[in-house]
């Protein structure tokens, strides 16, 4: 094992540590609070930083696993090669949402190598009292120890534009928000000769409506009418890390109680089965459409044991990101 794959675990062993301490604080605290409502509140601390280093515990396991380059019948990630086999066992990630979004999240084999990367985030208009649902995909093109930089860099950027929404609402505007991180992270991707695809979403609840940008991504899909209408939101751009300048408009699409909205990275589309086959867009819109009535994870969790039957366990070679959002 290189150096830089040890200091990797350890970075990981490191945080677990810290949110062992920190559950123990809150908890202990918890206990020994004079007051009910304190009391309450330090255990739902406790009860959260438990979550999180359940979550940091599986990653370790799952990328000490995925860097034991001996284990070839397992699953294994290199610099420039990434394969492994879908899980019996769906391993959901937790993602905020609005009480009007019923969500479901799936990254494979693994968020902190892959170069996927896809987040939530609630964001707040206190003067129209609406909290917007933000949806964040984005995949690096490459994969491995050499892209964590880049990914860092894009999340730094990224948290830096949204204080600025603070002060400047129209910041959020995703094609605003889109270019002005394609000249923060610019140089970024000139220095790694790595590019970017990403789409960037709003979802007004009390409009029905959702406002997106895209620098090359693939086309989310809204599936309406009981998952009789299909509509991809095939407004894209240029990816983003090859023009600084570049900018990205807003485009716009209604969407109604009972619609599922499904975002996805290519390697869910681009996975191939022993015949030389893919995916493709067709098979994930059908598999949908026959468990359109189900709720999110249950859509989510039939999509991919499709995608398990298509392949026949045939190794997959990209990462692969799947959300579905039902909206009610």
């Amino acid at each position: 094992m290189s150096e830089k794959e040890k200091l990797i675990l350890d970075i990981l062993l490191s945080a677990i540590q810290r949110e062992i301490e920190a559950y123990d604080y809150y908890y202990k605290s918890s206990q020994s609070s004079p007051y009910t409502e304190t009391g309450s509140l330090f255990m739902q601390l406790a009860r959260e930083e438990k979550k999180h280093k359940d979550i940091l515990v599986r990653e370790y396991q799952t990328v000490k696993r995925l860097l034991k380059k001996e284990n070839t019948k397992g699953t294994y990630l290199e610099k420039d090669s990434v394969s492994y086999l879908i899980p019996d066992e769906v391993p959901f990630r937790r993602s905020e949402s609005i009480p009007e979004i019923e969500l479901s999240c799936i990254s494979l084999p693994t968020e902190f190598l892959g170069g996927d990367y896809f987040e939530t985030l609630i964001i707040k208009d206190p003067e129209k009292d609406i909290k917007h649902l933000a949806f964040l995909l984005y995949d690096i093109m490459g994969h491995g120890l050499d892209i964590s930089p880049l990914k860092a860099r894009v999340r730094e950027a990224l948290e830096y534009l949204l204080d600025l929404w603070s002060k400047d609402r129209l910041i959020l505007s995703p094609g605003m928000t889109l270019t002005r991180l394609g000249k923060e992270i610019w140089q970024d991707c000139q220095h790694s000769s790595n590019f970017m695809e990403l789409f960037f979403a709003l979802y007004n609840p009390v409009e029905r409506k959702i406002t997106y940008s895209s620098a090359g991504h693939p086309p989310p899909l809204l599936l309406s009418g009981q998952g009789t209408e299909v509509r991809a939101l095939t407004d894209t751009d240029l990816v983003m890390g090859i023009v600084k300048d570049k900018e990205y408009r807003d485009n716009y699409i209604k969407a109604d109680s009972g619609d599922v909205f499904i975002l996805y990275s290519d390697g869910v589309t681009e996975a191939f089965n022993p015949a030389g086959e893919m995916y493709e867009e067709k098979r994930l819109i059908q598999t949908v459409q026959e468990n359109f009535h189900q709720n999110a994870n249950q859509i989510a969790r039939q999509v991919c044991k499709s995608l398990k039957d298509f392949t026949r366990d045939k190794p997959l070679t990209d990462e692969l990101t799947l959300v579905i959002a039902k909206i009610k």
